[in-house]
């Protein structure tokens, strides 16, 4: 197994970590510079922020990384396509993440080069 699906893995679990009466979970992970792995889940769905979003709450944690890895989980269990939204892109893009790795679906995973 890479290391993108081990990271993807653990974002997974993250977005476990959200479970409410939603359709989906999403979850993002990075490895900072100091070798510590950080993530997030999903905030409140009712609060219309790019802000709320994994992505956005998790580099609120990162003063800098290379890869952010994002997944999304359905309800029914499955990994569905977790392409950061264009808010989350402009939010990591200033703090200089170069690439998001996401998911797509149980087996496939996509690679965003901000």
């Amino acid at each position: 197994m890479s290391v993108h699906w081990n990271m993807l893995e653990i974002a997974v679990k993250i977005a476990n970590l959200a479970k409410k009466n939603r359709n989906y979970y999403v979850g993002a992970v990075a490895k900072r510079k100091d070798g510590a792995i950080v993530g997030s889940p999903n905030g409140w769905p009712t609060l219309k922020s790019a802000w709320h979003h994994a992505e956005a709450r998790l580099v609120r944690k990162l003063e800098t990384t290379d890869i952010v890895y994002v997944a999304r989980l359905m309800k029914t269990g499955e990994k569905a396509l977790a392409r950061p939204c264009e808010s989350c892109q402009i939010i990591m893009r200033s703090k200089k993440i170069k690439k998001v790795i996401y998911t797509i679906s149980e087996k496939e995973y996509g690679v965003l080069f901000l």
